[in-house]
């Protein structure tokens, strides 16, 4: 359910059933069940909102999920990290998302040289809001392990979407990510 974060019980169920499948459970349907038991009997991630919908207690959890998953898929590929990121990029709802996604992939994978990869595809792209996701991600991780030509080309980038043809709000939003 986009927008409002719940997803109904027997949708989830079959989300589950289907993972547990592709990871080789000999019992999808019964792990998938006792999943949603444990979930409602013992955690407060995910809370039974209405009849049968299911939703993160804090859209902070279901951000940083997403992020991580999205840094995971990737596999420290950056083709495919960009390939997942773009649809998203400009989003105003998937910013954080991308942003965790790029600082799990730096700080907790240790893959530093792939999330300044894609940092540089995005202020690399002439989107104003790719170059813009691209500074806040490399202001999140600063000496994370980021080169400083990589800081250079982004803050470049900025400068120019900045001074640029952008409308205004995004080159609002690329001088403060510069300064």
């Amino acid at each position: 359910s986009p927008g409002v974060g719940l997803v109904k019980r027997e949708d989830l169920k079959r989300k589950l059933q289907a993972i547990y499948a592709e990871r080789g459970e000999a019992n999808p349907e019964q792990a998938a069940t006792n999943f949603l038991a444990d979930v409602h009997e013992h955690t407060g991630l995910l809370l039974e909102r209405g009849p049968g919908e299911y939703g993160f207690i804090h859209l902070t959890f279901e951000e940083y999920l997403a992020g991580m998953a999205i840094a995971l898929r990737g596999q420290g590929n950056a083709d495919v990290l960009m390939a997942d990121i773009q649809p998203y990029v400009g989003k105003a709802a998937w910013n954080e998302v991308l942003l965790l996604s790029l600082g799990y992939l730096g700080f907790v994978q240790q893959l530093d040289q792939v999330a300044g990869e894609v940092m540089d595809r995005l202020a690399a792209s002439g989107s104003p809001e790719a170059v813009i996701l691209a500074g806040e991600a490399a202001t999140d991780v600063q000496n994370g392990g980021l080169h400083p030509d990589r800081c250079r080309r982004i803050q470049t980038a900025l400068l120019t979407t900045m001074t640029g043809k952008a409308i205004a709000p995004l080159r609002a939003r690329a001088g403060n990510t510069l300064a």
